[in-house]
């Protein structure tokens, strides 16, 4: 195996697996790049910070709450999809304006395909050396 030029790593493709879906037709779910995968947590820290703020505001006696918007939690496997489901070359084709309109759709086929992409976006599994380096 080739050790890859910088040019050759910065030009890799992801990697893309497509799903038969009850939906008619196929689904390509994609590993996501560092780009992506830091919107998607950044989408649910913002989330996460937005319900407790409201939660804080809603302790508070009624008099004295700042009227903070009240937030529904995001679905995180759906946030995650929307950062992995691509087309043909990669793009991603859902934005988080789409979020409200997967909660329609099939659980067991979003479920399935939210496995696939925390299977290729898995980050527990350590790299390992390809063959061991000797020191002179």
């Amino acid at each position: 195996m080739a050790v890859l030029s910088r040019d050759a790593i910065l030009a890799a493709k992801p990697l893309m697996e497509a799903f038969a879906t009850e939906w008619g037709g196929e689904v390509n779910v994609r590993a996501q790049s560092v780009k992506a995968r830091t919107e998607m947590y950044d989408v649910i820290v913002a989330n996460h910070r937005a319900l407790e703020d409201y939660a804080d505001d809603q302790a508070l006696p009624e008099g004295e709450r700042a009227g903070v918007a009240e937030v529904k939690p995001l679905d995180q496997a759906v946030v995650m999809l929307i950062f992995s489901i691509c087309d043909e070359s990669g793009k991603l084709i859902f934005t988080m304006d789409d979020i409200d309109r997967f909660e329609e759709l099939s659980y067991p086929t979003v479920m399935t395909l939210w496995m696939a992409a925390k299977r290729l976006n898995d980050t527990a599994q350590p790299a390992q050396p390809v063959k061991k380096k000797t020191s002179r």
